[in-house]
């Protein structure tokens, strides 16, 4: 018996760039912070409204591609879990043209959708906008993934296999594995959808036997198969909205009814399952179709990462009039490693991968990170643009620790994160890199409320290169403390897991004064310091007492001073 899930070669390298005529070159960007996008499908639509070409956005925001001819053309934007953005229309000159696009961040809530009686052929107004919705979820994690397997930007590793079943479908018979190393192969194609279209997902051959075709990307994006089969929005189950299709009322051609499950929360296409239909008499419909698990990659492109499809084996009854079962053969794979050109590993089956972004208080992207795994490997990386990938994970919860110098200088870093990750799947992360003032506020959460204006003040001694480690300091006000304070015990930001720093102590001979130690970040804290006060920083010893006097100005909600002691 023959199968159609053979693999085949579409590879179209990305080597260099387009030439220099009716180029379209572009940027885009988060409307309210003005973040670049990475990983946007960026579809460039002719005057009519046709595909001339789609590309997805690159690390900081940019894209380029060719448009096909002088003209007029839109582009539309499309990212998985936020409403699309279609331009007006421009012009693109023989020179080529730029375009700066800036996306509304509109969410797409699938949560609480109806999936009572909406039907896509039917199309009552508000079922049919719901089913609308949701399958321009789909549509878009589709076009992804079709666009992925035409760009040959992977290379990958698949382990492919076949398993002969008993006439019952319950026991193994034969199986056979094979890996398929360093490929630019797609996991799997489908035939021209056209074909699908007339003369459907399963043809008799004259041998006797069938042959079965299993719906890709492509095939499930066409008009052909739009044009013949139903949607409907289906049930809700774990937490993802399932978009069911089968063929329009009367189609008679062997092919498939499934459903497309959308993840809720995020609107991502996580699984297909489908099951072949009109089929010849005596094979079972039941028993016969397959399933095809979806994975997002770090850049925004999509992969088949599981597939497998099981199918009848029949022979023709001798008055040929019926089939008869007499086995399955199931088929399918995985793709156990995905690899760039250059050889960085991307995803692996056994392992789990991590991709995310380090942003501020702010939301914008943090340039000079560095992201660091507490196990036992303490695995390290520096953020590029803001992003990192970490590859060659355990499955499980990791926590991580993000350095910056804007903390970690001020002995207020690093931060920690934590982030569940999943075997051959990648996780995305956003890690927030709070801001100073945010740290310290959190540090005073505690402190005595004032009902004047007040500053939190942090102070950073050091002794040549090295914190002033163990360097009693004296606080006080240059005239009296002002009334109503009542200083926070702690004397400088907790670190979290370590026993308590060091603690504030009125000097028993000068009210207006407090005594405390430096810790080995040789910092110390003050919060709610009223301002339009003056406040008098003292360390040393006798004749050797160094003075720093500072104003506490008005609006200002974290004050940061950096002193210096001498040698001893």
């Amino acid at each position: 018996m023959r199968t159609a899930l053979s693999v085949c070669l579409l590879a179209l390298a990305l080597m260099g760039g387009p030439a220099a005529a009716q180029v379209v070159r572009g940027l885009v960007l988060e409307e309210a912070t003005q973040i670049p996008i990475q990983g946007a499908m960026i579809v460039l639509l002719e005057a009519d409204g046709r595909v001339a070409q789609r590309v997805l956005t690159g690390g900081t925001g940019q894209f380029i591609m060719q448009a096909g001819h002088v003209g007029s053309y839109r582009i539309r934007v499309d990212r998985i879990g936020y409403m699309s953005l279609t331009t007006g229309p421009f012009e693109v000159p023989v020179d080529g043209t730029y375009q700066r696009i800036a996306v509304p961040i509109k969410p797409v809530q699938l949560a609480g959708i109806d999936v009572e009686g909406s039907r896509r052929c039917a199309l009552p107004a508000e079922q049919g906008q719901a089913t609308a919705r949701v399958w321009e979820e789909a549509r878009k994690a589709l076009e992804a993934a079709a666009w992925t397997l035409k760009s040959g930007v992977y290379r990958y590793t698949l382990l492919q296999f076949e398993r002969t079943l008993s006439s019952d479908g319950r026991k193994v018979t034969h199986e056979t594995r094979r890996f398929e190393r360093g490929t630019w192969q797609a996991p799997y194609v489908s035939v021209p959808p056209e074909e699908l279209a007339s003369d459907g997902f399963v043809r008799a051959n004259p041998d006797r036997t069938y042959t079965y075709f299993a719906p890709d990307a492509e095939a499930l994006l066409s008009d052909e198969f739009l044009d013949s089969h139903c949607m409907s929005l289906d049930k809700v189950e774990d937490g993802m909205v399932g978009l069911a299709f089968q063929p329009v009322r009367g189609r008679r051609v062997p092919g498939i009814k499934g459903t497309l499950w959308i993840d809720q929360a995020t609107a991502e296409l996580r699984r297909l399952e489908f099951f072949f239909v009109n089929l010849p008499s005596g094979l079972t419909e039941t028993s016969s179709g397959g399933e095809v698990l979806f994975s997002a990659l770090p850049n925004g492109t999509w992969v088949v990462r599981e597939w497998s499809i099981r199918m009848p084996r029949g022979t023709i009854s001798p008055n040929r009039q019926r089939v008869i079962v007499t086995g399955y053969t199931v088929q399918g794979g995985e793709v156990w490693n995905v690899m760039e050109p250059g050889g960085r590993l991307v995803l692996e089956a056994q392992t789990a991968t991590l991709s995310g972004t380090v942003v501020d208080s702010a939301d914008a992207v943090v340039e000079g990170a560095v992201v660091e795994l507490e196990d036992s490997t303490a695995r390290r990386i520096e953020t590029h643009a803001g992003t990192f990938l970490l590859t060659g994970l355990p499955p499980g919860l990791h926590s991580f620790r993000v350095h910056h110098p804007s903390l970690d200088s001020l002995g207020l870093g690093p931060t920690r994160s934590e982030v569940f990750a999943t075997a051959g799947e990648v996780a995305s992360a956003r890690l927030r890199l709070p801001g100073v003032a945010e740290v310290l506020a959190d540090a005073c959460s505690d402190s005595p409320p004032l009902d004047v204006p007040a500053a939190m003040l942090l102070v950073r001694v050091r002794r040549g290169d090295a914190p002033a480690e163990g360097l009693e300091v004296r606080v006080g006000w240059l005239n009296r403390r002002p009334a109503g304070y009542d200083v926070s015990e702690r004397a400088a930001p907790p670190l979290p897991g370590a026993p308590a720093g060091p603690r504030w102590q009125p000097d028993p001979v000068d009210p207006r004064t407090l005594l405390t130690t430096l810790d080995h970040r040789g910092i110390f804290l003050l919060c709610a310091v009223p301002t339009r006060t003056q406040v008098r920083v003292e360390w040393g010893h006798g004749m050797n007492i160094e003075t720093y006097q500072l104003d506490v100005i008005p609006d200002r909600r974290a004050i940061v001073v950096s002193l210096r002691a001498r040698q001893p």
